[in-house]
């Protein structure tokens, strides 16, 4: 059992990091989702569901998100899958799907979870721009302008945001005006 400067523990290879509170609570860092599981330092400290399962499906999506940058894109299928089996309505794992469906060049199977997505949240922008992003990117110009104009209407849109939809639009419709 070793410790580093940073709190993480080393013990039979798992390694564990102690979270900042009284009770002395410790998180293991999966290498892999079936290895996730929380240890508590305090057994007086009772586990319940509102603390243990976000801290898990938090983990699980971490892990997720990993093996989609590493290009791994069937390991983290089967393990955003598995998520949305318990929480078919995870937003994030949603996410990780459409992205994922969109770095494999299916696009209509990335728009039905941003589909799913723009059911769920409304009025979060990410999702109008990532649906006008698959169309522009498919051909399907028309579609993409309504998407990317819905976006320009939205509240509290990143600068960066706003200019890449004029952008498009511009190219879109042909304009080389502001």
């Amino acid at each position: 059992r070793r410790r580093n400067h940073n709190n993480v523990v080393v013990q039979d290879g798992l390694a564990t990091m102690a979270l900042d509170n009284p009770h002395g609570s410790v998180v293991s860092v999966p290498r892999k989702p079936a290895e996730m599981q929380v240890a508590r330092a305090n057994p007086n400290l009772i586990e319940n569901n509102e603390t243990v399962l976000p801290l898990q499906k938090a983990q699980t999506l971490a892990w997720a998100r990993t093996l989609l940058e590493d290009g791994q894109l069937d390991e983290a299928e089967r393990v955003v899958q598995d998520h949305l089996a318990q929480d078919g309505q995870s937003t994030a794992a949603l996410g990780i799907m459409a992205v994922l469906e969109q770095k494999r060049g299916n696009l209509e199977a990335s728009n039905r979870y941003y589909n799913r997505l723009l059911r769920l949240e409304p009025d979060r922008y990410r999702w109008w721009l990532e649906l006008a992003t698959n169309l522009d990117q498919a051909k399907r110009g028309k579609e993409a302008i309504s998407f990317y104009k819905h976006v320009l209407k939205m509240e509290n849109v990143d600068d960066h945001v706003l200019r890449f939809a004029r952008e498009r639009l511009r190219a879109l419709e042909g304009k080389s005006t502001p």
